[in-house]
């Protein structure tokens, strides 16, 4: 049995990274920089290398990384990575977090969804003025 733990944790930091990437680059070169960020973080010349994190040998890691998952080592080619994962939610998610529930979801949507200011769908303000 293989903990999945520490891939799932590498997951998240690559996806903070991609985040972190995009805000600083939203050109063509910030995919070359979050593969060179990724393999310097966590390839085996890292100060700490991360032991789920693979610098794939066809290549080099010149276009791609790997993650070692519960299975297998699966390849993630960069080229528009960090464009197909910048963050960016669907209308939907944001109309159900606006209408859940749960208070608490409601009032801190702009904190889940990482803005400054959470969005209000059409309606919203007049609800909240009765």
């Amino acid at each position: 049995w293989l903990d999945s733990a520490p891939a799932v944790q590498l997951i998240g930091r690559i996806l903070s990274a991609t985040d972190d990437t995009w805000r600083l680059a939203q050109d063509s070169a910030a995919d070359q920089h979050l593969l060179q960020s990724l393999h310097a973080t966590h390839g085996p010349r890292a100060a700490s290398p991360h032991p789920r994190y693979r610098v794939p040998r066809i290549g080099g890691g010149r276009s791609n990384f790997a993650v070692l998952h519960y299975a297998e080592e699966v390849p993630y080619q960069v080229a528009g990575f960090c464009k197909k994962n910048k963050g960016s939610l669907s209308h939907d998610l944001r109309r159900l977090l606006s209408s859940a529930a749960s208070p608490w979801l409601r009032d801190n949507q702009s904190h889940l969804l990482g803005e400054a200011h959470a969005r209000q769908p059409p309606g919203r303000e007049a609800a909240a003025g009765r």
